[in-house]
C-alpha cells in the first residue's frame, strides 16, 4: 500500500514547511483544548477511551469550534504560501533543466493533478472535493481514478472476481455469441468511436461487460440498444490499460463491471426505457424542464423545434400531435428482442425512426383527443415533441451523439455530481438544453422528426467542450455548484477549505519579465550557444583524445617494460643453460675418463691374468717361480707416516739356472690360492675405486645418498600427481594394466610430459633460490 501513496517532491517539501511553522504549533495547541474541553464536557477521561466514530466527532466539533479563529486563518495563509511557492518551484525547476515542450500553465496544472491524485488514492473520502472540478474536463489520469472512487460497488466487484476464479462459465452469457456480434459491429459501424476500431482489447472488453450484465439479468431477452451504448464510455477511459492486439486483463474488465453496474444503478427513471406510466410520466416532466430552459434562454430553439413538427400548408388534414411528433410508443406486450433488465420492451431505434406508423389504440386516442391536443408553439407543444428527440439523447447519456471530448466531458460532470442528492434532475435538463441550443442552426433546415435525428447525430460530432463549458457557466453554473456543494451534514458541517475565500497565489506571476530582446540579438546569442556548446564539445574531444593518449602512452610502456623483463628472463636462461652444458659436459668428460681408465686397468689385469695362465701352463708351479712372477707386478705400497722408514722396493727374484731340478719334497699346494687372492684383491680394489670415484666417499656419499632419496620421494609424488591429473584419481593395482593400448600409450605420454614439466619446474625453482 505504501507504494500506492508518494507524493511530489513539492508536496512533500511543502508539508514539511508547514509543520516546522509557528502557525501549525498554534493552531494544534487551540485545537488540543478545544478536544480536552469537549472531553471534560463528556466526563471522558482519555481521547483514547472514545471509539473511532467518536473520535471523528469529537475532532469535527473541535474544528468547527476554532474555525474563523486567528490560529485557523494563520495556518490557512501559511498552507496557500507554501504550496504556492514549492509548486512554482518545481515548474521552474523543471523548465529550466528539463526544457520541457509544455508551458509554464501545463506544468502546473500537471504538477497539481499529480498531488490530487496522490492525496485521492490516500484519503478516497475527500473526492467530494472534486466538485471544484466541475465545468472542467478532467485529465486522463484523474478521470480514471475519480470515476473509480465515485462508481465504487465492492459487491458487484466480488462477485464477477469469484466467478472469474471458481467458475468462469457462469459469467458468460447464453447469447453471448449474440453479444459479441452486436458489439463488433457498433464499434466498426459508429464514427464516434473511430479510436476503438480494431482494438481487441477494447473488444473483449466491452463483450465481456454485457455478457455478464446479461448473465447477471437471469433472463432469455436480448440487451436493449442503450446498454450496449453506455458501456462505451468505460470502454474509452480504460483503453489506455488495455492492449490493442490482445484480450484485456481481467482486473481491467472487473473495474469496468464495477463502474458499469453503479452508473446503470444510479441512473433516473427517465433515463430507463420503460413501458410503465410513471416512467412516462418521469420523461414528461423532464421535457418540461427542458422546455421551460430553451423557451427562457433561447425562444428561438423552441421554435425551430416546434417549426420541425408543425404539419405543411398542403396537408388536407391536420394529423394529431402523436403523428406530427414521430413518437412510438409500443404496445406493452414484451417482445423478445428488446426486453430490457428493467422489464423494458422498448429498442431505442424503434424509438428514434421517422417512420410515421402508430400503434392503433395510440392513434384512435389522439383522433378522438382533437379538442385537447396542445397548440402549436406552446409550452406544452414543445414538450411533447422533445419526447421523441430526448428520449434517444438521454437513455444513451449523449453516446453516439456527440464525439470522444465532449461526451467525456458530460459524463465528467455526471459523475462528479452523482454523491449530491438532485443534480442529476437539474444537470441533465440544463445540458441537454445546451445541446439542442447549440444545434439551432442545424435544425432549421429539417422538415421531419427523422432528418432532425440525422442532424443532431451527424452536426452533434462537430461541437466543442468549450462552447457547453461557456454556456453551462453562462446560465447554469451558479446553481449547479450550489446544488454540488451543499452540506448533507447540515447539523454538524465539516470544515471545507474549498468553501473559504481563497487567498490568491502570487508566485505564478512574480517572475520577472524578461527583457525585449530584437531578432538580431536572438540570433547572436543562439550562434553564441551554438559556440559554447562547440567549444565544450571539442574541450570534451580533446580531453578524450589526451586521456586516450595518456593511456596508450601507458600501455604502451607497460608492454616494453614487460617485453625488457622477458628479454633479460630468456637471457639469464640461456646462460643459466649454458652453465648447465658446461658442467655437464665437464661431468660427461670425467666419465669418459674414468671409463677408459677403468677399461685400460681391466684390459692390463686381464692381459696379466691371460700371462699367469701362460706362465701356469709353460711351467710348473714352485715357489721360486710364483715369487719372482708376482714380484714383478706388485709394487709395494709407499711408505706411512707411522713406519717411520722406508720400506725398500722388492727385487725381483733371480731364477736360478736351469738346471734339472730336484723334485721337491713336500708339492705347494698354495700357489692357485695365492694367484687367486691377488686377482680378487686387486679387482677388489677396482671396484672400490671405481665406486669411489662414481659415488663418492664419507660425508660426500651421504649427502649423495640423501639427495638421491628426495629425487626417488619427489618422482613418486610426481608420479601420484600426474595420476590424478591425468585419470582424476591414484590408480589401483592392476587398473592401468586393464586399458587399452591406446589409451596407456595416451595417457603414459600425458603422464611423462606432466612429471617432465614438474622435473623443469623443480630443477628451475632451485637455480632461482641459488641451490
Amino acid at each position: 500500500m505504501a507504494a500506492e501513496y508518494v507524493f511530489p517532491r513539492w508536496m512533500l517539501d511543502a508539508k514539511e514547511q508547514i509543520t516546522r511553522s509557528k502557525d501549525w504549533d498554534l493552531f494544534v495547541e487551540e485545537l488540543y483544548d478545544a478536544v480536552q474541553q469537549q472531553l471534560k464536557e463528556s466526563h471522558v477521561q482519555a481521547f483514547t477511551d472514545l471509539t473511532a466514530p467518536e473520535r471523528q466527532l469529537f475532532m469535527e466539533r473541535a474544528a468547527k469550534a476554532i474555525h474563523g479563529g486567528k490560529a485557523y486563518g494563520d495556518l490557512y495563509d501559511k498552507v496557500s504560501e507554501c504550496l504556492d511557492r514549492h509548486l512554482n518551484n518545481e515548474v521552474a525547476r523543471e523548465l529550466l533543466e528539463d526544457y520541457p515542450i509544455n508551458t509554464k500553465t501545463d506544468l502546473i496544472l500537471e504538477a497539481a493533478q499529480e498531488g490530487v491524485i496522490s492525496l485521492l488514492k490516500k484519503w478516497p473520502d475527500m473526492k467530494s472535493k472534486l466538485n471544484i472540478c466541475f465545468n472542467q474536463p478532467l485529465p486522463k489520469s484523474l478521470r480514471q481514478l475519480a470515476w473509480k472512487l465515485f462508481l465504487e460497488n465492492t459487491k458487484v466487484r466480488k462477485k464477477y472476481v469469484d466467478l472469474l476464479t471458481h467458475n468462469p462459465r457462469a459469467a458468460i452469457s447464453k447469447l453471448d455469441f449474440e453479444i459479441s456480434q452486436k458489439c463488433e459491429h457498433l464499434l466498426l459501424s459508429e464514427s464516434t468511436f473511430a479510436e476503438l476500431k480494431g482494438s481487441i482489447g477494447a473488444f473483449y472488453g466491452m463483450k465481456a461487460v454485457l455478457s455478464f450484465h446479461h448473465s447477471s439479468m437471469r433472463t432469455n431477452f436480448a440487451l436493449p440498444d442503450a446498454d450496449f451504448l453506455l458501456v462505451v464510455p468505460f470502454v474509452l477511459v480504460a483503453h489506455s490499460n488495455m492492449s490493442r492486439r490482445e484480450p484485456a486483463a481481467n482486473h481491467v474488465v472487473a473495474l469496468m463491471v464495477e463502474e458499469y453496474f453503479t452508473f446503470l444503478q444510479s441512473r433516473p427513471g427517465y433515463m430507463v426505457e420503460s413501458d410503465t406510466d410513471q416512467g412516462d410520466d418521469q420523461l414528461m416532466a423532464f421535457c418540461r424542464k427542458i422546455a421551460n430552459l430553451i423557451q427562457h434562454i433561447s425562444p428561438e430553439t423552441g421554435e425551430v423545434l416546434s417549426n420541425v413538427f408543425v404539419p405543411t400548408k398542403d396537408s388536407q388534414q391536420a394529423p394529431d400531435v402523436g403523428s406530427m411528433l414521430g413518437i412510438v410508443e409500443n404496445p406493452p406486450e414484451p417482445s423478445h428482442e428488446n426486453q430490457s433488465a428493467t422489464g423494458s420492451n422498448v429498442e431505442i431505434e424503434n424509438t428514434n425512426n421517422s417512420n410515421n406508423e402508430q400503434p392503433a389504440n395510440e392513434t384512435e386516442n389522439r383522433a378522438t383527443d382533437k379538442d385537447t391536443a396542445p397548440e402549436v408553439g406552446s409550452h406544452a407543444f414543445l414538450s411533447e415533441i422533445l419526447i421523441s428527440v430526448v428520449r434517444p439523447l438521454i437513455q444513451s447519456l449523449f453516446v453516439g451523439f456527440v464525439n470522444v471530448e465532449v461526451l467525456l466531458f458530460i459524463w465528467d460532470q455526471y459523475i462528479i455530481g452523482i454523491d449530491a442528492p438532485g443534480f442529476h434532475d437539474e444537470f441533465l435538463p440544463a445540458v441537454v438544453a445546451i445541446f439542442l441550443m447549440l444545434m439551432k442552426e442545424g435544425m432549421t433546415k429539417c422538415h421531419s422528426d427523422g432528418e432532425l435525428e440525422m442532424v443532431l447525430r451527424t452536426k452533434g460530432t462537430t461541437l466543442k467542450v468549450p462552447q457547453f463549458q461557456y454556456e453551462l457557466k453562462r446560465h447554469f453554473g451558479r446553481e449547479l455548484k450550489k446544488v454540488l456543494s451543499q452540506d448533507e451534514k447540515a447539523a454538524l458541517p465539516v470544515l471545507d477549505p474549498t468553501q473559504a475565500n481563497y487567498r490568491p497565489w502570487v508566485y505564478w506571476f512574480s517572475d520577472n519579465m524578461p527583457p525585449r530582446v530584437t531578432p538580431q540579438d536572438r540570433r547572436k546569442a543562439r550562434d553564441e550557444r551554438a559556440a559554447e556548446r562547440e567549444r565544450l564539445l571539442q574541450q570534451n574531444r580533446e580531453e578524450e583524445m589526451r586521456l586516450r593518449a595518456e593511456e596508450d602512452k601507458k600501455r604502451y610502456e607497460e608492454e616494453q617494460h614487460l617485453i625488457e623483463q622477458q628479454a633479460l628472463e630468456r637471457q639469464r636462461q640461456a646462460e643459466e643453460r649454458h652453465k648447465l652444458e658446461n658442467q655437464l659436459e665437464k661431468e660427461r668428460r670425467k666419465r669418459l675418463e674414468s671409463e677408459r681408465n677403468a677399461e685400460t686397468e681391466i684390459e692390463r689385469l686381464r692381459m696379466e691374468i691371460e700371462e699367469l695362465r701362460r706362465l701356469k701352463l709353460r711351467s710348473a708351479a714352485s715357489v721360486h717361480s710364483l715369487d719372482s712372477t708376482i714380484s714383478r707386478y706388485l709394487i709395494p705400497p709407499p711408505p706411512t707416516p707411522a713406519s717411520g722408514t722406508q720400506v725398500p722396493a722388492l727385487t725381483p727374484v733371480e731364477e736360478p739356472k736351469k738346471e734339472t731340478p730336484a723334485p721337491p719334497v713336500t708339492p705347494s699346494r698354495h700357489a692357485p690360492k695365492r694367484t687367486d687372492d691377488v686377482l680378487t684383491e686387486l679387482l677388489r680394489r677396482f671396484t672400490h675405486g671405481f665406486h669411489k670415484i662414481s659415488q663418492g666417499d664419507g660425508v660426500e656419499r651421504q649427502v649423495l645418498d640423501k639427495e638421491t632419496q628426495d629425487y626417488i620421494q619427489n618422482h613418486r609424488e610426481d608420479v601420484k600427481e600426474a595420476e590424478i591429473e591425468v585419470f582424476g584419481h591414484s590408480l589401483m593395482p592392476g587398473e592401468y594394466d586393464k586399458l587399452s593400448e591406446d589409451e596407456q600409450k595416451r595417457t603414459s605420454d600425458q603422464m611423462m610430459a606432466l612429471i617432465r614439466q614438474k622435473m623443469e619446474n623443480r630443477r628451475q625453482s632451485e637455480l632461482d633460490n641459488g641451490k
